[in-house]
C-alpha cells in the first residue's frame, strides 16, 4: 500500500479519534483546520465541552510539534492532545495528554536541550520545533537519559489509550 499524503495522515487520525469518542457517547465536531490549536470539539457524556488537538504519525511513535505548547497562554483545562501512531498493518496506538501535561513536558525538554551546547561548543538555536517520544527504542536511550523527565516512562503508560481524561472532564 502506498503511503498516504501528509494531509490524509492527519485526517486518518482525526476521524479515527472522532469515531472512538462517538462510540463512547460523545458528540464530536471535526473542525477541518478552521480552529487554531483545535481539531475536534467534543461534548463528553457529562455535557462538558472539550477541545482536542490530534497529532498523527505514520509508522512512528515520535511526534514533532511546535513550541506553541511551551506558551502558558495555550494551556487550557479543557484542551487535550492525542498523539496517534497509524500503522496500516497494526492500525492505531495513541496517547492522551492534557495541555498542562504537554506544557510541563515540552518546557522541561526545551529548557534542558537548549541550555546544552552543540558538539562543536556553539549555542543551540531554538527553531521552534519540539518532539515528544513515546518509543523506547535503543537509539533514543541517550536522549532519554539526558533530557527526558524521570517521570516520563510511567506517564507514557498512564496516557496510553486512556480517554478517561476526556470522558471524565
Amino acid at each position: 500500500m502506498k503511503k498516504p499524503t501528509k494531509q490524509n495522515i492527519g485526517n486518518i487520525g482525526e476521524y479515527y479519534i472522532a469515531s472512538v469518542l462517538s462510540a463512547r457517547n460523545c458528540v464530536v465536531n471535526i473542525t477541518l483546520g478552521r480552529a487554531e490549536l483545535v481539531d475536534l470539539f467534543i461534548l463528553n457524556p457529562k455535557n462538558h465541552l472539550v477541545k482536542i488537538q490530534v497529532k498523527t504519525a505514520y509508522n512512528s511513535v515520535d511526534f514533532p510539534f511546535s513550541k506553541k505548547s511551551d506558551n502558558i497562554d495555550n494551556v487550557h483545562e479543557d484542551l487535550f492532545y492525542i498523539f496517534i501512531c497509524y500503522k496500516p498493518e497494526d492500525l492505531f496506538e495513541y496517547w492522551v495528554l492534557s495541555s498542562k501535561e504537554l506544557f510541563k513536558y515540552s518546557t522541561y525538554i526545551a529548557n534542558k536541550y537548549y541550555s546544552d551546547k552543540n558538539r562543536d561548543g556553539s549555542e543551540r538555536k531554538d527553531i521552534g520545533l519540539r518532539k515528544i517520544y513515546f518509543s523506547s527504542q535503543e537509539k533514543l536511550k541517550a536522549f532519554k537519559r539526558t533530557y527526558e523527565p524521570l517521570y516520563w516512562e510511567e506517564k507514557k503508560k498512564e496516557c496510553y489509550k486512556n480517554l478517561d481524561k476526556i470522558l471524565e472532564f
